[in-house]
């Protein structure tokens, strides 16, 4: 008697309605498709997002090559920190280069096209690069702090800093490690619909394990190396800020004395060698502490910049993965009483929601902005680097007017090449009995000509008809022999010269 009521009051059957809405109305396949098309389509916030990226893509991957170029070429640019800076710049590059496009992809059409192989690769390669520029960031604060903080027990080398990046890139590799196992790929309408839309690149586990993994990328790739590099960058500022202030006294004293000594003695060379004088007793402790309170203020604005730009993802995948965890608790189970098999019974269609208005519009417009703020960060770095470093500043112009320079000679010899203009050298002189010049009498070779004209001067060739009758033909006789003979030479073979711009 309970399985007749119980198939009667049966609100829906499997055979014809699998989906419903909201308001729970019966819908078709194909009214679902077109939810799910309407769904994906581009809006203008989106589109906003997609052009962000494209600069972010663009400025990033030019930035962080410069850095490590710039690195790479100049022998004075590499320091202990600077290998750092380049080891970042790399991590940084790497996350923009094979994760940007995917990202965006997927967040603008809430899709994975590209298959399981690189939803494994692209998700590892994305934390595990993330990875590395925290813990990049945090060994350059380590490095900094035993420097400034304790100078006579640092003991920095290069090659100490090969092997502490070395340990981060395996660190890194150890600590998200599961994202390449257990990523795999879920549709939301599984094989009922078919269409490739809303498929997910996510987690295969279970939602407790979800959040506990989120949890253990929190703390190990947040909240820990912040903490870290508050303590250790705190520890800078008292020491570089609130030190040696009567060695700045006692400077400025000894600067003002030199100086009035200077202008009693030599009073000729105050106008030019006053910035000479300043300079050179300057104290040398001094120098090294702006230089460092440069770096300092560097260094301090890439941790801040990274704290903005990667709380926001940290918080919004925290909650998610809660509500998911929450959501799953408060499911009804199954129990083994008589009216189980009244439960069981009824069919009950799955429920689709892919509206974007309201609270739905605020929190897709959250996750881009959260998503797209990590990309920000890696490649805000290097405009970092040129505003606040003048050596950074100084090489990235030498690198930029190096590089014009040859595009220019490039250009340049490209033009010459094809500017050959051949002429003919014709005699500036006509007579009208011409002799040709090589006879038995004037056997001369042509180089030889050539040569006693560049030694006669131009005066000499203009020469009126009165002046050389006039002349005498004792000793002179052989000048003007050499005169005639020139007169008399033409040269009719072509000959071509390249036309340069000096």
């Amino acid at each position: 008697m309970n399985l007749t009521t119980t198939t009667t009051s049966c609100l829906y059957n499997a055979s014809t309605c699998n989906f419903i809405d909201i308001e729970g109305n019966c819908l078709s396949d194909n009214m679902v498709l077109d939810l799910i098309l309407k769904y994906v389509s581009i809006t203008y916030y989106e589109w906003i997002c997609i052009i962000l990226y494209v600069i972010v893509f663009i400025v990033g991957t030019i930035g962080n090559l410069l850095v490590i170029i710039v690195i790479q070429r100049n022998r004075s640019m590499r320091t202990v920190t600077n290998m750092f800076i380049m080891n970042l710049a790399a991590a940084d590059l790497l996350v923009l280069v094979f994760c940007l496009p995917a990202t965006a992809v997927q967040d603008v059409t809430k899709t994975w096209f590209f298959g399981l192989i690189l939803c494994k690769f692209v998700n590892y390669i994305q934390n595990m690069s993330i990875s590395v520029s925290v813990l990049t960031l945090m060994a350059i604060s380590v490095e900094r702090y035993q420097a400034i903080v304790y100078p006579l027990k640092f003991t920095g080398t290069k090659q100490r800093a090969r092997i502490l990046i070395l340990s981060v890139w395996i660190l890194s590799l150890l600590l998200v490690l599961p994202d390449a196992i257990m990523m795999t790929l879920s549709r939301q309408f599984g094989d009922q619909i078919k269409t490739i839309y809303l498929t997910y690149c996510q987690w295969d586990a279970h939602p407790v394990f979800d959040l506990i993994y989120q949890l253990h990328i929190s703390l190990c790739l947040f909240i820990i190396p912040l903490c870290f590099m508050v303590f250790t960058y705190s520890g800078i500022v008292k020491v570089l800020w609130g030190s040696l202030p009567t060695e700045r006294i006692l400077t400025d004293e000894k600067r003002t004395i030199h100086s009035s000594q200077y202008k009693l003695t030599e009073e000729s060379h105050i106008i030019h060698g006053s910035n000479n004088l300043i300079n050179s007793t300057k104290s040398a402790n001094l120098m090294v502490q702006e230089n460092r309170k440069k770096a300092a203020k560097m260094l301090i604005s890439v941790v801040i910049i990274f704290a903005i730009c990667y709380i926001p993802v940290h918080v919004f995948n925290l909650f998610r993965y809660i509500y998911v965890y929450v959501e799953h608790t408060q499911r009804p189970t199954i129990d083994d009483s008589n009216n189980s098999t009244e439960i069981i019974q009824c069919f009950q269609p799955k429920i689709v929601s892919l509206e974007r208005t309201g609270p739905i519009k605020i929190i897709t417009i959250s996750a881009l902005i959260s998503h797209f703020l990590p990309y920000f960060n890696s490649s805000v770095n290097p405009i970092i680097y040129n505003i606040m470093s003048d050596k950074f500043r100084v090489k990235f112009r030498e690198l930029f007017a190096s590089c014009c320079c040859c595009f220019e000679s490039v250009l340049k010899m490209k033009s010459t090449s094809s500017t050959m203009i051949p002429f003919k050298v014709l005699s500036t002189m006509q007579h009208q009995n011409q002799q040709p010049l090589l006879t038995s009498d004037h056997n001369m070779n042509r180089y030889n000509m050539k040569m006693n004209y560049k030694r006669i001067p131009t005066k000499s060739l203009n020469i009126n008809s009165t002046r050389s009758a006039s002349m005498p033909s004792g000793s002179n006789s052989n000048s003007m022999t050499r005169l005639t003979n020139i007169k008399e030479y033409t040269h009719n073979g072509p000959m071509a010269f390249r036309l340069t711009n000096v």
